[in-house]
């Protein structure tokens, strides 16, 4: 990680250059990173901040959420976890702002569980409890499954939420993938067995 500092330290001092700005978001963001995995975590935020101010100011909003990221993981080596989940969670808004422009149904789903992967590190809270507690179902697919359990057809379910009838099949695909299950009579016993059949409608 030393050789990835200097990496970053070598290109920041070539641009200089070119310009006299040091702050180039992208570079910082890699300086940053190192620093902190350097446990040099008082200086990451420092550049990180940085980063996050330059990206903030060219509207970079995929490279702002990235940095939030490494803001937020940064924040939990200092053990500050309020202000880890306050970045993950603008870098988790950044993403849902981003994936309406992600070409292709498909496209934007792999980009979304991705990302979500990636912020997987925060602080436990009561919506992550929960996803726990219930085998990894987001609060979205436990809703599906309570209406799958209350017998709603793709097309009943689609029209309910508000949503596609091809995101309903994703949800539903995603949910017999995490369940480890291959019918939606198995998502409804599930569902009454793990008692959200109490959920409001």
């Amino acid at each position: 990680m030393t050789d990835v500092l200097e990496l970053a330290d070598q290109l920041l001092a070539s641009a200089t250059n070119f310009s006299e700005d040091r702050n180039i978001p992208r570079l910082s963001k890699l300086r940053g990173e190192a620093l902190t995995a350097l446990n040099r975590a008082s200086e990451a935020e420092e550049v990180l901040e940085q980063a996050r101010k330059a990206a903030q100011q060219q509207e970079a909003l995929p490279l702002l959420w990235r940095i939030h990221l490494a803001l937020g993981k940064c924040f939990q080596t200092q053990r500050r976890y309020a202000a880890a989940e306050e970045s993950l969670l603008v870098a988790r808004d950044i993403i849902e702002q981003l994936a309406p422009n992600v070409p292709g149904e498909s496209l934007r789903s792999d980009f979304l569980e991705h990302t979500h992967t990636l912020l997987s590190i925060m602080p436990q809270s009561p919506q992550r409890d929960a996803k726990r507690a219930y085998d990894g179902l987001t609060a979205r697919e436990r809703e599906i499954a309570v209406r799958i359990a209350r017998g709603q057809s793709t097309r009943e379910i689609a029209k309910a939420l508000v949503i596609s009838e091809r995101t309903v099949e994703t949800h539903i695909g995603n949910i017999l993938s995490k369940l480890g299950y291959n019918a939606r009579t198995q998502i409804a016993a599930w569902a009454t067995e793990k008692g959200l059949m109490k959920m409001e409608q």
